[in-house]
């Protein structure tokens, strides 16, 4: 881009592009955040494959696979983070009466999404490396689930926060 300087002559600026550079897991907070992030990012893969389900290729149930161990491992390690002692659902449960109901039902959330998840990865290997329609099915319903359990988990941590710092609720 050229630009005229104040004394007339032309001025050549060029602009930099900068890439974010990736999060180590050093840097991510105690909350587990490189945890959630894994677990979206498996979530989003696992979508992309089946939106491509019109391929039903080996490649693509094995794709597929990849991504349903992938979710089992955050969900796992997303359970573990906030059920444990210091984790997210007690503190709210032991700081936050008024969202203990809230705090409960996601406890309950997760018992259903590792049965949902459970379900899912033995359809695929009872499909014997095929990405049946019953399959996607299954696994669309399942990142649904997901996906509301993640709304409902950023909604109740603000919830906390704002109640922490004493922020009208």
């Amino acid at each position: 881009m050229r630009k005229t300087s104040p004394a007339g002559r032309k001025v050549s600026r060029r602009v930099r592009k900068v890439r974010p550079q990736p999060r180590s897991p050093q840097a991510a907070s105690p909350s587990g955040l490189t945890q959630c992030d894994s677990l979206i990012a498996a979530i989003k893969g696992l979508d992309r494959v089946l939106a491509m389900a019109e391929e039903r290729t080996q490649a693509s149930a094995k794709r597929a696979g990849s991504y349903l161990v992938i979710v089992r491992k955050g969900l796992d390690e997303h359970i573990a983070l906030t059920e444990a002692s210091d984790g997210l659902l007690p503190h709210v449960e032991r700081d936050q009466p008024r969202l203990r109901n809230w705090a409960g039902k996601l406890r309950r959330e997760h018992r259903t999404l590792a049965q949902q998840l459970a379900v899912l990865e033995s359809a695929h290997r009872r499909s014997k490396g095929r990405l049946t329609p019953g399959l996607s099915q299954k696994a669309a319903e399942l990142l649904a689930a997901l996906r509301s359990h993640q709304e409902q988990g950023a909604e109740i941590t603000f919830e906390a926060y704002v109640s922490d710092v004493g922020l009208p609720g």
